[in-house]
């Protein structure tokens, strides 16, 4: 096979599982700098491929197993604090709330409105 395609299917597969236990574990979608950076990661493996193929499909599949291992590189729904979900993401930077969820909201939200 291919190792450009064992990379091309490596990065669906991460992309998937990204987001499968994104909306299940937390009933939201996914956090868009997760899957830009899946892509930039996915990216300087093709980059290295140019060196040594078979070396970069060998790191994207360890990648691929790092994504299902980690359960999506996603956070724990809050359960380390005793919090269930839905999730608040780890990241400095909130949601802004145009950005849907895909669960019900909990309280009317008002335009402009950092949720925390």
């Amino acid at each position: 096979m291919n190792p450009r395609m064992i990379i091309a299917g490596s990065f669906a597969i991460t992309l998937g599982v990204i987001c499968y236990m994104e909306i299940s574990k937390c009933k939201e979608a996914p956090w868009p700098p997760r899957i830009i950076g899946t892509g930039i990661v996915f990216g300087m493996i093709d980059l290295a491929s140019m060196i040594n193929d078979e070396l970069a499909a060998v790191f994207a599949i360890g990648f691929v197993l790092a994504a299902l291992v980690s359960k999506g590189f996603s956070p724990s729904c809050g359960c380390a604090q005793g919090q269930t979900p839905p999730c608040k993401h780890p990241c400095a930077t909130a949601q802004p709330s145009s950005y849907q969820s895909l669960a019900e909201p909990s309280a009317p939200q008002q335009p402009g409105q950092i949720l925390a």
